[in-house]
């Protein structure tokens, strides 16, 4: 059974802000299916028909999760409120690709999810979970506990609270919401439940909702972490140097000079960016 990629897409962004991550995917030898949920289009832009043509499957969400109609959600994380985060889009992905997979009555062996705009796979992911994923659900590790990283303290108590932060959180490894992986029964559970979490907090509490769902799950959950070569996360670390280098023209970890499959947040490190650039010429 072939594995499933999703990511998510507004109406704010560009073709280049997409390409280097779909040209990524299709360099590589994956066969699997790829979802890319689209918000606030109509449906016959240019860009849609772009992304169509490299085998994307690409979906238009229409609704709420009440049933409601709705063709515009909030993109920009400064304008979320409690009047609007059930239709934030940092949020409500996770319903719309549940309802998605659900209604259809789709069947995949694991399903990635990513961002997509300072994201690039390096190699097949399916490859990587092939010989490497033992467990349900794959946290990528950022390598900072929570209580040192003032952005997710400040979102994670904005999220659910001081006590939640404190007995569930505190002394737990920041896990990525943008490039994780789970079996596919799996997914849909972290989807629905992520979702529910986070409609009416007020503001993007996607990851502070997966990483509560690690926790409380932790028997099912893989702990991915750098060193292991799923994911470079360039923007969760003090001091990204410490984690990369490059070998052959790919970038591997520092430590033990594992090739990391995917790279995140690769935009903010410019030696990166023109390897990417020259990968992807």
């Amino acid at each position: 059974m072939k594995d499933l990629i999703v990511t998510s897409i507004s109406n704010n962004y560009s073709w280049n802000d997409l390409k280097n991550w779909i040209f990524s995917i299709k360099k590589t030898t994956y066969s699997g299916g790829i979802l890319c949920v689209c918000y606030n289009y109509k449906g016959n832009e240019e860009i849609l028909q772009k992304v169509k043509s490299y085998g994307i499957e690409v979906i238009i969400p229409n609704n709420t999760y009440m049933g409601e109609l709705c063709d515009q959600f909030v993109f920009n994380s400064g304008h979320i409120n409690k009047s609007n985060s059930h239709i934030a889009i940092h949020n409500v992905r996770f319903f719309h690709t549940w309802q998605y997979l659900v209604e259809n009555q789709l069947e995949y062996n694991r399903v990635i999810n990513t961002d997509i705009r300072d994201i690039v796979f390096q190699y097949n992911p399916s490859d990587w979970l092939d010989k490497n994923f033992t467990k349900n659900i794959l946290g990528p590790c950022e390598e900072v506990l929570y209580k040192n990283q003032d952005w997710n303290i400040n979102n994670s108590i904005r999220s659910f609270g001081p006590y939640v932060y404190e007995y569930i959180l505190k002394e737990n490894f920041v896990c990525n919401a943008g490039s994780f992986v789970t079996r596919f029964e799996s997914f849909k559970k972290i989807a629905i439940i992520d979702y529910l979490m986070s409609n009416n907090t007020g503001v993007n509490a996607d990851q502070a909702g997966f990483n509560i769902l690690l926790n409380l799950f932790k028997n099912e959950v893989q702990i991915a972490r750098m060193s292991d070569g799923w994911a470079f996360q360039a923007g969760g670390v003090k001091n990204p140097n410490d984690y990369y280098t490059f070998k052959d023209n790919i970038v591997v970890n520092k430590e033990n000079n594992t090739p990391y499959c995917i790279l995140h947040q690769y935009d903010r490190i410019p030696e990166i960016v023109n390897v990417v650039k020259k990968n992807l010429e």
